[in-house]
């Protein structure tokens, strides 16, 4: 042959002998189904932190201290491999010291929460190999379905007091009458209707508390919200009345201190010391707004409902309305926000001393 075809033919020997060795079966990796539940609870926690499955570290923290406080101590020792139904039924049975009813009587939230979690752990140990794909998951609704009644059936959501609308000056003329970056602090929540975590941080990667860098003229621009995204709050001229005193009590603070230098439990103290316990929440601030807002007689604005809901930061009623309406009605939110703020001012409402309670 010619050395152009003996070339082409030791080209073509190569190839095959790297194909017969890449064609070598590698040894077959036996899984490890002594695995307990604990072991692999952890291996899914960290599965879990590395792609990204928690948005919320609060709530990573919250399903970590679940599996310490309830599955753990029954089944944490127990192999994945073989878990099975009754063994899920100890955990959704465990009784409290002090009330005999079993979790998911005493606490159905949590223990659902719980049911929910331990179905993913185990489903996580089917897809690694640790449990036979043939066995169905204890802990999914439709094994339990017949044995436990739907947590709709025995919880009554019980959402955040808070005062009616009529009522919300005698509200702010009390915590006014307070001292203290605290009450000054639970003003500021109160007239610009945010969330607890936009002005303390936490719950949320990346997110960051409240810093007078934050503060943009008449805007306070938050990094990042409940919704991942950013958003500017326009702030009415009392919100900034009340940075100005907090500003004061801190002496020239530098552009990367934190606005509100206490915690936000000492908020919940503000209103216990105003008499206000279970009458108004901190949270219930933002139901006090919404309910305000939606009932205003004399306004005609057809984008009312949008336009709250982007002053809340609210999700809008569909995903399409969502993706297409890119506007943040920032004018039209700032007017809405002054409104608000002056209505919180109204004297002759602050002289009510009855208040009257609604559950939003």
């Amino acid at each position: 042959m010619s050395l152009d075809q003996a070339r082409k033919e030791r080209d073509r020997i190569r190839d095959d002998a790297e194909a017969s060795r890449g064609a070598i079966v590698a040894p077959v990796h036996k899984p490890d189904r002594t695995k307990t539940v604990k072991v692999v609870a952890e291996e899914w926690l960290s599965n879990g932190i590395a792609n990204g499955r928690w948005k919320s570290l609060t709530y990573l923290e919250q399903v970590r201290q679940r599996l310490r406080d309830h599955v753990y101590p029954v089944i944490g020792h127990q192999p994945i491999a073989t878990l099975g139904r009754e063994m899920m039924r100890q955990v959704l049975d465990q009784a409290d010291c002090k009330d005999k009813r079993t979790m998911w009587v005493r606490t159905p939230t949590v223990a659902d929460q719980v049911r929910r979690v331990v179905a993913d752990i185990i489903n996580f140990a089917t897809q690694m190999k640790y449990r036979r794909e043939d066995l169905p998951n204890p802990a999914a609704w439709d094994q339990l379905q017949y044995l436990y009644p739907s947590t709709t059936t025995i919880h009554t959501t019980t959402h955040h007091a808070a005062v009616e609308p009529e009522d919300a000056s005698h509200l702010m003329a009390r915590i006014r009458e307070l001292d203290g970056i605290p009450a000054r602090a639970l003003q500021f929540i109160l007239l610009a209707a945010v969330r607890l975590a936009e002005v303390f941080g936490g719950g949320r990667e990346n997110s960051e508390p409240l810093l007078w860098r934050h503060i943009d003229g008449r805007n306070w621009r938050v990094p990042q919200t409940k919704k991942s995204k950013p958003l500017v709050v326009p702030l009415s001229d009392q919100a900034l009345a009340v940075l100005a005193e907090m500003k004061l009590m801190q002496c020239e603070p530098k552009p990367e201190d934190r606005v509100v230098r206490c915690s936000k439990s000492v908020l919940r103290l503000v209103l216990v010391e105003i008499g206000m316990s279970g009458k108004q929440t901190v949270h219930g601030c933002r139901a006090l707004f919404d309910t305000w807002a939606r009932n205003i007689d004399d306004d005609r604005e057809p984008l009312k409902g949008n336009l709250i809901d982007a002053a809340l930061c609210h999700k809008f009623e569909s995903e399409t309305q969502e993706a297409y309406n890119r506007g943040s009605f920032l004018e039209k939110r700032r007017a809405l926000m002054q409104r608000w703020a002056d209505y919180l001012d109204d004297d002759s409402a602050a002289r009510r001393h009855n208040l009257r309670i609604v559950r939003h």
